[in-house]
């Protein structure tokens, strides 16, 4: 968590949702430092048939809680015609082919995360990869085993999705509901095919994980455009994203993970502020001695194991790389890891 900012409380509750023929369900994800359960919006559409906006983790016991829950509320799963998938994490697209195998919904995703999500979430694969650039970044290689090891069984979170199952959506498309009809933004950062979906009439914004009320979305680290020119730069791409979405007039916000909000202007721009004096921590650090990757960690985080090194090594490269387009601090390659330097 980091308090960086207090939200105001909206009016856009549960009751104020329905009249726009929005449900929230929630799905509890089994990981710390998520922002608690993820949200999955059911939305009814013209034909009465359903639409979801996410749809949770895939685990046997996250499929079965969201099935309770959706019956719990007058919803029938087996009428979902469409999914629409925010971006490519587990907790947001991880039971889609379930859900869809069900019922033939159609499931649709930005073409940046298409690639991901048909298939296995296997993050022990990526580590296998990748291994050598994980060193280079200054993980001991005792470190990049006991990651592996904790990674696996990953698979079963999000199990992949049907190709023929996929189709994709783009920045301006327009989808209509039974109620209102919602404008995909893409908003890459925090994924690099992460999209938001704007009501313009109602005036809210289906915000996921790129807009969050208590926390900081976490700039993962991607290796999926590949490990040098063409590396996708999460935080680089939030600053950007998150400066645009600043100034648009969104009235309330349905984040990924917890109730609604107002006030995402002042909410985004104490964010960059955050990021910026993180920027500067840095900074001033390097100025010292040059240093890796894996010994900034240390000065900035307490507790370091082996589930949380790899949001914390993506937090702290993310960081480097947004100072390191600035011209801020140069990277040289010394005795294979990386060393950067003020």
């Amino acid at each position: 968590m980091t308090a960086f900012w207090e939200g105001k409380t909206s009016p856009w509750n549960e009751a104020h949702l329905a009249d726009f023929g929005i449900v929230r369900l929630e799905v509890p994800v089994p990981f710390e430092d998520t922002g608690g359960p993820a949200n999955v919006y059911a939305i009814e559409n013209a034909d009465g048939s359903l639409s979801l906006w996410d749809c949770g983790f895939g685990t046997p016991p996250a499929l079965a809680h969201l099935l309770k829950t959706a019956s719990a509320k007058g919803l029938a799963l087996d009428k979902v015609s469409r999914i629409f998938i925010s971006h490519a994490h587990v907790d947001h697209y991880g039971a889609a082919e379930a859900v869809a195998a069900r019922s033939g919904a159609k499931i649709y995703v930005h073409p940046a995360d298409a690639a991901k999500v048909v298939l296995p979430s296997d993050w022990t694969a990526v580590l296998y990869a990748h291994g050598d650039y994980m060193l280079k970044l200054g993980i001991a290689p005792r470190e990049l085993e006991e990651m592996k090891r904790s990674f696996k069984g990953a698979e079963i979170f999000a199990p992949p999705i049907a190709r023929e199952r996929l189709c994709t959506m783009e920045a301006g498309e327009v989808f209509p509901f039974a109620k209102f009809s919602g404008e995909i933004i893409h908003a890459p950062g925090h994924s690099a095919g992460l999209v938001c979906l704007w009501a313009k009439e109602p005036n809210f914004l289906f915000s996921d994980d790129h807009i969050l009320e208590r926390m900081a979305p976490a700039p993962f680290l991607d290796l999926s455009m590949g490990e040098a020119e063409t590396k996708f730069l999460p935080l680089v791409e939030y600053m950007a994203s998150a400066q645009r979405l600043a100034h648009m007039p969104f009235g309330a916000i349905l984040p990924g993970h917890g109730t609604a909000f107002v006030g995402h202007g002042p909410l985004l721009n104490a964010l960059l502020a955050f990021y910026e004096q993180r920027g500067q921590k840095l900074l001033g650090l390097l100025k010292t001695k040059p240093m890796t990757v894996r010994e900034l960690m240390n000065h900035l985080f307490i507790r370091i194991d082996a589930i949380r090194m790899w949001p914390m090594l993506s937090g702290v490269l993310a960081a480097l790389e947004v100072l390191e387009k600035n011209g801020q601090l140069q990277r040289t390659t010394e005795k294979g890891q990386f060393l950067f330097s003020a």
